[in-house]
């Protein structure tokens, strides 16, 4: 079994990236010896696969959301809170535990789930960016 760290807890937009604890604890250069071992690599995939779910689901709702009142003032509360909600998931993906996840995925050649996985990390960016 392996245990999951939930991330920050100052999470406003209610989604969290699990990190294995395996992956806090390890080293840089314990990644060979990650990519080597099939249990670390499955348990990667499935999180890295729930990665995809959490963000995928928050673009789509956050691409739903309209302003709620109109004029200036309802435009501006709209892209203050699409942007906060953004920045607290984006930067979650720039933690350097989430990016040794994705480099180990890259080097096992776990293809689908990294491609999903760096696609959906990348839309978001677009997305926060596009909030800024």
């Amino acid at each position: 079994q392996t245990n999951i760290s939930t991330g920050s807890n100052n999470n406003t937009s209610g989604c969290i990236l699990e990190i294995p604890d395996f992956i806090t604890s390890s080293h840089d250069d314990d990644i060979d010896a990650i990519v080597d071992d099939y249990d670390s690599i499955q348990t990667l995939e499935l999180v890295a696969e729930e990665w995809y779910r959490i963000i995928s689901s928050r673009m789509a709702q956050e691409l739903k959301e309209k302003p709620k009142s109109d004029g200036p003032l309802g435009e501006i509360k709209f892209w203050r809170r699409r942007y906060s909600v953004l920045t607290t998931l984006n930067e979650q993906t720039k933690n350097p535990s989430v990016q040794k996840i994705i480099k180990v995925l890259r080097i096992a050649g776990v293809s689908p789930v990294y491609r999903k996985v760096s696609e959906a990390f990348n839309e978001l960016n677009q997305l926060y960016i596009e909030a800024a």
